[in-house]
């Protein structure tokens, strides 16, 4: 079944059924209605409110307006992808980790997983290497020993 959805206005899309929303793509929906997540999420199809790039785009509501943390009081919240302490959650899920400045929004690479994943199977094959060379040298000395006992 093809649906087309014509829409005419920017707003148009918060009158969307979520029958109609999941004729919408992932890239049109962020592209063109980013900023209308947020409002729409309860329609939205499981699998498009599953990706972690559109969950990027609802507002942080799990660290502003807590009664410790007032820090955004001339504005909206962030959006969980401009907020620097889900940031610092999300990186630790991706491969890269990134140190956050939350003062200049800079982020700082800190190492890469990939990296050490690399290096802790280079430390593995070491390993076995070295194993492998101490059983050889144990055969040499096992093989000559035999080799002096017989002349």
């Amino acid at each position: 079944a093809k649906m087309f959805l014509i829409l005419t206005g920017d707003n148009i899309i918060n009158d969307l059924t979520a029958e109609q929303l999941q004729f919408i793509p992932k890239i049109i929906l962020l592209r063109e209605f980013s900023n209308h997540i947020d409002y729409l999420w309860d329609k939205l199809p499981e699998y498009i409110k599953r990706d972690p790039e559109v969950r990027g785009y609802r507002r942080c509501l799990e660290h502003y307006n807590l009664s410790t943390q007032q820090s955004h009081i001339y504005g909206p919240t962030p959006l969980i992808k401009d907020c620097c302490k889900c940031k610092t959650i999300w990186a630790s899920f991706t491969n890269v980790n990134y140190l956050i400045d939350c003062e200049t929004d800079q982020s700082h690479l800190l190492f890469s997983r990939t990296i050490f994943k690399n290096l802790r199977d280079i430390i593995l094959i070491y390993l076995i290497l070295m194993t492998c060379i101490i059983c050889i040298k144990d055969l040499i000395s096992i093989v000559g020993a035999k080799l002096n006992s017989n002349l």
